[in-house]
């Protein structure tokens, strides 16, 4: 070996140093790969959280429309069988149940109305149910 000053040790020390940057910028390399892969996966989480989102409004969109539909159908109903009833009090000759096919359509307008609120019920619970269930419990996961 030669003395601390050779041009020999010179050499080999500067070839350890050569190896250790080598390592330490292959390490790094590595580490930003690694990074990039989890912005990538994030990316991508980000866009089906996104997606989801956007589907998850227009349910619950359309689950509004149905209620307000619903609400409006009920309110119709109640005013006609009340119309009709009132006109049976009022009218001294009427007979009693002239008037029930107008109150079977009422019946049936708020029987549907009922209807499309339980389904805009069962709309939202389902959105709820799927929101907290883990991501690995998820069927096709």
């Amino acid at each position: 070996m030669g003395a601390p000053g050779s041009p020999e040790k010179r050499s080999r020390h500067s070839d350890d140093r050569g190896a250790e940057l080598g390592g330490r910028e292959s390490a790094l390399e590595a580490r930003e790969a690694t990074l990039q892969a989890r912005e990538t996966a994030l990316e991508a989480r980000e866009a089906a959280l996104a997606e989801r989102t956007k589907a998850a409004e227009g349910i619950l969109a359309a689950a509004d429309k149905r209620d307000d539909i619903s609400d409006a159908r009920d309110v119709a109903a109640e005013k006609r069988d009340s119309d009709h009833d009132r006109a049976e009090f009022m009218e001294s000759e009427a007979e009693y149940g002239q008037h029930w096919p107008e109150r079977r359509h009422a019946g049936l307008d708020r029987e549907h109305a009922k209807t499309d609120r339980e389904a805009s019920h069962e709309d939202r619970v389902e959105l709820t149910e799927e929101h907290h269930e883990p991501p690995g419990n998820r069927p096709g996961q």
